[in-house]
């Protein structure tokens, strides 16, 4: 009796250390999912950027009303299904950032204005995103700086 009851501890004890294990392999695959949906994250909000870029700069080129509509619509379609793709991945935009959200702002230029505080965003260059509520991107911004 002493004997099976001893085969049972060592079976529970090597089960708990299989669960451990299996535990942790299921963590680590959580982690890597969730780098690999943050890095394509990320190139998906690059190149959506390209797009944007790529957009104004073909629109200033087009030589007619037709031109200009052709590339107006290949520009919403590609977009949309950008925009679709990081709903997908849940990645949401940040609303327009405010001075107080330093976290969350990245400062690429500053302006000057006698009407305006210190510190105030006054342009947002590019827009900044989330997943969930972890920072993909900060919002690339302009602020006054008097000084």
């Amino acid at each position: 009796m002493v004997e099976t009851i001893d085969k049972i501890r060592r079976k529970i004890s090597k089960l708990l250390v299989r669960i451990a294990e299996l535990e942790n392999d299921v963590k680590r695959g959580k982690e890597k999912h969730y780098r690999f949906k943050y890095d394509l994250a990320l190139k998906l909000i690059q190149k959506k950027d390209r797009i944007e870029s790529d957009f104004q700069k073909n629109l200033a080129q087009a030589n007619s009303d037709l031109e200009r509509e052709i590339e107006k619509a290949r520009f919403d379609s590609f977009h949309s299904s950008l925009i679709e793709l990081l709903d997908e991945l849940e990645v949401s935009q940040l609303a327009s950032p405010l001075d107080t959200m330093a976290d969350f702002i990245e400062v690429v230029g500053t302006v000057k204005s006698e009407k305006k505080r210190n510190g105030l965003v006054v342009e947002v260059v590019n827009p900044g995103y989330l997943i969930g509520e972890e920072l993909i991107r900060p919002s690339q911004v302009i602020v006054v700086q008097n000084d």
